[in-house]
This record gives C-alpha cells, sequence and structure tokens, in this order.
C-alpha cells in the first residue's frame, strides 16, 4: 500500500508507517490542518467549503 525504501528494514517500516498514520490522525482531530481566513485571503477566486457541507452532499440520499 506504502512504498517503501530499500535502506529501511520492513518492520522498522511498519512501525513508521503506524507511528505517520497516528500522527496524521490525532492531528486532525486536534485541529492542526485547520486554516483560518488567510487562506481565502489567498485564494479570493476559491470557494472553499467545510467538511460538513462537502460530506453532506456526497451522502445525501444515502442510508
Amino acid at each position: 500500500m506504502f512504498a517503501t525504501d530499500g535502506a529501511v528494514l520492513e518492520e522498522e517500516g511498519e512501525v513508521m508507517k503506524k507511528s505517520v498514520m497516528v500522527g496524521l490522525l490525532l492531528g486532525c482531530v486536534e485541529g492542526d490542518w485547520d486554516v483560518g481566513g488567510e487562506v481565502n485571503e489567498l485564494f479570493p477566486e476559491f470557494r472553499f467549503e467545510g467538511i460538513e457541507g462537502f460530506l453532506g452532499r456526497v451522502w445525501e440520499g444515502k442510508p
């Protein structure tokens, strides 16, 4: 599933993959990926949508 490097032992790679995934998920929960209005100021021609609106449209009408 993930690319590996021959310089890293398979066991070490597995530990590193888990560590990175846990870090990413915890970062999401803690708001590390949240951005404020500065992104809208940098890209005024784009309209960014929140996750609630996006998933609401994706899952609309589905059980």
